[in-house]
């Protein structure tokens, strides 16, 4: 069996962290995104994964390698000259996708969701509906500003979508992550691109799309104030399955996952909601909240982090405060005693002065 993972874009939405990684292979709960794909992809069985990508290719060849060897998979790439949407990039891999797969299916993922993947599921649905596609679907509270996928609640029949909805339709909305017969694949065109809406609009014309409700979290974690969501509900959903690798100690406060090559002062206070980083270093007296700190990074004694993120082999010096989703890319030095405010600062800068206007990029 095998699958397709969209891994291309520019990773706008999670600037600066993306400047220069693709969003694929940021940190996200000490694991990069894309390998909590490859993992959960492998334990129902496929042999084979495809990337969809078009930016930073470098970078990300380099990785799926260690991903091959770990979950033995083949890893292999689709590369788009130009952005391609979501259905046509299928068409531009599709010799991979039909070859060496009698079983006719694969999987389609976004690669910035994170949940707990129910491949395995979708299988099961697709089996007994016999149908052309399944999609996974998650509840949230207000639908009103996603796109709502309406289907029938006994048969799970996909009956219609709707594009934020002033009145209600259902709770339901598109998870990002797909399992489709390979036949389907005659229908995409490059050029002109096919577009998503219509490919899947008519699958909902010929009743033969479905639904598997995703039971657990979801998330999409493009953009930073969600990548801490999703780390929250991540890491809740870990606590629910007695998961070893919380943190446990006197200053831990509720959820905290702390690296095991990370050096962490006894009287740093670590929590609720807070990743700790490879060979990351937090010295005395540090308190961190709801925020995630990347590997290589060093946070000075008595600096204070809520809500904010501090990306690869930056230094947070000595009474620093960060709050107000503050996202600090790789290899920065943000001064001792300096405030920032919801400030964004892009790699390899120097911050020596407080800012105090939330949106404000450091160049």
């Amino acid at each position: 069996m095998k699958a397709f993972i969209l891994v291309g874009g520019f990773g706008t939405r999670l600037r600066p962290l993306t400047m220069f990684k693709p969003k694929s292979v940021v940190d996200f709960v000490n694991k990069p995104i894309l390998e909590y794909q490859i993992e959960a992809l492998s334990k129902v069985g496929v042999k084979e994964v495809v990337l969809g990508m078009g930016f930073q290719k470098e970078s990300l060849l380099a990785f799926t390698e260690q991903l091959e060897k770990k979950y033995n998979v083949k890893i292999v790439c689709s590369i788009e000259d130009k952005p391609l949407g979501v259905a046509a990039p299928m068409k531009l891999a599709e010799k991979y996708l039909v070859t060496d797969n009698p079983e006719g299916l694969f999987f389609l993922v976004n690669s910035d969701v994170i949940t707990d993947f129910k491949f395995d599921e979708m299988k099961k649905v697709q089996k007994e509906k016999d149908c052309l596609g399944v999609m996974c679907v998650t509840k949230v509270k207000d639908p009103s500003r996603y796109g709502v996928v309406a289907f029938d609640e006994q048969t799970n029949m996909i009956k219609s979508f709707h594009e934020k909805p002033k009145v209600f339709v259902g709770d339901c909305i598109n998870a990002g992550i797909y399992l489709f017969q390979t036949k389907l694949l005659d229908r995409l065109s490059l050029s002109p691109p096919t577009s998503m809406v219509t490919f899947l609009e008519d699958l909902v014309k010929e009743k033969q799309f479905f639904t598997y409700v995703l039971p657990e979290y979801w998330m999409d974690i493009g953009v930073p104030v969600d990548f801490l969501e999703g780390q929250k509900l991540h890491m809740a959903f870990m606590r629910k399955q007695n998961d070893a690798a919380l943190a446990k100690g006197e200053n831990i406060i509720g959820n905290v996952v702390i690296h095991p090559t990370a050096t962490v002062d006894p009287s740093a206070v670590l929590g609720p909601d807070v990743v700790i980083g490879e060979k990351c270093v937090i010295k005395a007296g540090a308190r961190i909240k709801n925020s995630s700190i990347f590997a290589g990074a060093t946070v000075d004694k008595s600096a204070v982090i809520d809500t904010s993120i501090v990306s690869w082999q930056s230094t947070v010096g000595a009474w620093a405060r960060l709050d107000s989703l503050t996202v600090i890319a790789e290899e920065c030095q943000i001064a001792p005693e300096v405030y920032l405010q919801g400030a964004l600062v892009l790699p390899n800068k120097s911050v020596s002065h407080s800012i105090h206007k939330k949106g404000t990029v450091v160049m």
